[in-house]
């Protein structure tokens, strides 16, 4: 357990205090796939398929938009939740539609410390890694 200095024992009047809500936005696929111990999930080729399509897609999106690019994709930063109802989606990359079922899961990208993005001709990225 962490020892951080209680709160009340800082005196500091112009001393401001930020709270920061996050969602629980899943568990990292590198800890779900493969894994075949009673710690760990395994999904089906159906789920895992939805998942690769999803994550796929969602990174040719976003190149398509806003030139972007990761740089530091792996199983860690894949985070997947799992939903009540399969459901069919549908999404237009390079100019062609999609239907797909997601198979009662959602990926979701995280990490974007490393990524680089091109708006309005403006290169966005960290610490100016070419």
């Amino acid at each position: 357990m962490a020892q951080n200095e209680c709160l009340s024992n800082l005196s500091d009047p112009g001393l401001r205090f930020l709270l920061i809500l996050m969602e629980k936005s899943g568990i990292p696929v590198d800890s779900l796939i493969g894994k075949e111990d009673k710690e760990r999930t395994v999904i089906g080729w159906a789920k895992f398929r939805s998942l690769m399509f999803q994550t796929i897609v969602s990174l040719a999106l976003a190149e398509e938009l806003i030139e972007f690019e990761h740089r530091d994709l792996h199983g860690g930063n894949v985070l997947l939740t799992i939903e009540e109802e399969d459901s069919l989606e549908e999404v237009k990359v390079g100019g062609k539609t999609f239907t797909y079922n997601t198979h009662g899961i959602r990926s979701k990208i995280i990490d974007m410390t490393l990524s680089r993005a091109t708006t309005s001709g403006k290169i966005y990225q960290q610490n100016n890694i070419p």
